[in-house]
């Protein structure tokens, strides 16, 4: 259990989205709990169907690798929010790293140095305050710590994290007086923020056209390829977890989703709908839920507040035959896709300077999960050995090759445009253009020809 306590402040400095080689290592760390004898929830099951959900719709969709990050990050939420159940039976020096943690962190915080977005800090602030409050700690030195987290989220200027917090505290107090101040509070952000706010109504609007011509989903984390930019900052961009898991995961994820929301709040403890409340507001007016460390926190304080079974026994054999079913699978996917990821990072590497030996890590990439930017690495591989060597076989490769990378095959997007137009004229240099969008969407500049 210390092993999990420890790893929640480390998930800020981890917290890169779509990060698979931090997710796999906190996956592997997470074993030393999990071989632990654990009290598994019924709400286990929940996190049970998500994860086969995201993995089924590996099998209609072409970006499988983005979309089985997800898959990942689902077992890991699932392995946190087992640990918030299981804290309250921990042994008393865990009980008081369960104290401790938050609180050192927020006395360090001053000191830590990230590159990530200050509004994604905050939000992760935001759940260490609701973390803080929910310890054991005498209620003055939770005050403190609640103060201090506050003082670091204002700092930042993080009006939503603010927000939430609020929304949260008025449903702690219960009193009618503070649902009028957080109606106000709401209307000022309004005025505030008008510009952030037409903004996110602009890409809501375009979230929701995406979701119209693709009811069942484009599969999580694939919105950026459904974009007509083509910067990687575009990969989250409705501000809204719950808006962006809607749109991705399709009308089936969202029938889901309301029915485990409402067999979670029948399970919930009265004195922590609060936190939850706090919780669901962030989810509904920022994104950060998709990034690691904020995802592990949240499934924490959740586990953390459901009510306790009296008897596990009945069911305890299949909630764990369940619990184990997904974790090890899990990490045998990040296993896989571990090493697919390092093939593509050394093909990535010698691409330019020796694309012959690019294109030999390429082909070990696994088929599946496919990767869409593997497809157009080998392609733009192929297509530089096939202009060297004049080795026309090659060239005809290269171009199904960058069709394949293709996952949204729309005029708008100005990848697909690069390729007709290669397509048309068998003009390389346009193929490998369309190649660089893809590659670049995925955070990979290649050399400009």
């Amino acid at each position: 259990m210390a092993i999990i306590l420890f790893l929640l402040p480390l998930g800020l400095f981890f917290s890169l989205y779509f990060d698979l080689w931090a997710i796999a290592a906190f996956i592997v760390l997470s074993f030393f709990f999990v071989a632990k004898k654990i009290k598994i929830p019924a709400v286990i099951y929940w996190f049970f169907v998500f994860y086969i959900f995201s993995l089924l719709l590996n099998f209609f969709i072409p970006a499988q690798f983005e979309n089985s990050i997800f898959a990942l990050q689902i077992v890991l939420c699932a392995v946190f929010f087992v640990a918030g159940y299981n804290i309250a039976d921990a042994t008393p020096p865990v009980r008081t790293v369960f104290n401790l943690i938050a609180p050192v962190f927020f006395i360090v915080f001053p000191f830590v140095k990230t590159n990530l977005n200050p509004n994604v800090v905050s939000s992760f602030l935001a759940l260490f305050v609701l973390f803080v409050w929910m310890s054991d700690l005498k209620q003055a030195f939770k005050i403190v710590f609640v103060c201090l987290g506050v003082f670091f989220i204002a700092r930042n200027g993080s009006v939503v994290a603010l927000f939430s917090l609020f929304c949260g505290f008025a449903a702690w107090r219960r009193k009618k007086v503070y649902w009028l101040l957080v109606f106000a509070a709401a209307v000022a952000v309004l005025f505030a923020e008008e510009n952030s706010i037409v903004e996110r109504i602009v890409w809501l609007g375009r979230a929701f056209g995406i979701l119209k011509r693709h009811p069942l989903g484009i599969g999580f984390f694939s919105a950026k390829y459904f974009l007509p930019a083509t910067g990687v900052q575009n990969t989250i961009f409705v501000h809204s977890f719950l808006a962006q898991f809607l749109l991705e995961g399709g009308v089936v994820a969202a029938v889901l989703l309301i029915s485990a929301a409402v067999d979670f709040l029948k399970n919930l403890r009265r004195d922590a709908r609060w936190a939850i409340a706090a919780g669901f507001v962030l989810a509904a007016l920022d994104y950060s839920f998709y990034y690691v460390g904020c995802g592990m926190i949240f499934s924490f304080i959740a586990g953390n507040s459901l009510k306790r079974e009296a008897n596990f026994r009945e069911y305890g054999f299949l909630r764990k035959l369940v619990f184990y079913l997904m974790f090890f699978s899990a990490l045998v996917l990040s296993a896989v896709m571990f090493s697919s990821s390092r093939n593509f990072a050394r093909g990535n590497f010698w691409l330019f300077k020796n694309p012959s030996k690019a294109l030999y890590f390429y082909e070990k990439i696994s088929s599946f999960p496919r990767i869409p930017a593997g497809f157009a690495a080998r392609a733009a591989a192929k297509s530089i050995i096939g202009q060297r060597n004049d080795d026309k076989k090659m060239i005809a490769e290269s171009f199904v090759l960058a069709e394949k990378a293709l996952v949204f095959r729309d005029v708008r997007n100005p990848a697909y445009r690069d390729f007709l137009a290669a397509k048309k004229k068998g003009n390389l240099g346009k193929l490998r253009a369309a190649c660089g969008k893809i590659l670049f969407l995925n955070g990979i500049v290649l050399k400009r020809e």
